[in-house]
């Protein structure tokens, strides 16, 4: 799962960027928040606003695609507190991962 996030990994919409990394946070147990979401643009970090682990994502000027232009996959905080709550399991996700086998 690590490798969709690789620079350059290319998504067919926004919807899929967060999906894939909503399904990375919740194999990998921590927490993420959202830096910045825009239009054109997509930042996701780690809970700890002073750890590395960072993602950039942004929408290329033809057709609806996402490219990741960043993405720092080592943490430099103890994610041992973040694995308790795992926000990221809302309804959205869990309906994405429930709807194939429906």
């Amino acid at each position: 799962m690590m490798d969709d996030y690789t620079r350059g990994r290319i998504f067919q919409c926004k919807k899929d960027l967060k999906r894939t990394l909503n399904m990375y946070t919740l194999n990998e147990r921590f927490e993420v928040q959202i830096r910045r979401s825009s239009k054109t643009r997509y930042e996701d970090g780690c809970k700890d606003g002073d750890c590395e682990f960072h993602l950039r994502g942004i929408k290329m000027q033809k057709g609806e695609y996402w490219v990741v232009r960043m993405f720092l996959k080592d943490h430099t905080c103890n994610i041992d507190g973040f694995h308790t709550r795992l926000r990221q399991a809302n309804s959205w996700t869990v309906g994405e991962l429930l709807a194939p086998k429906l």
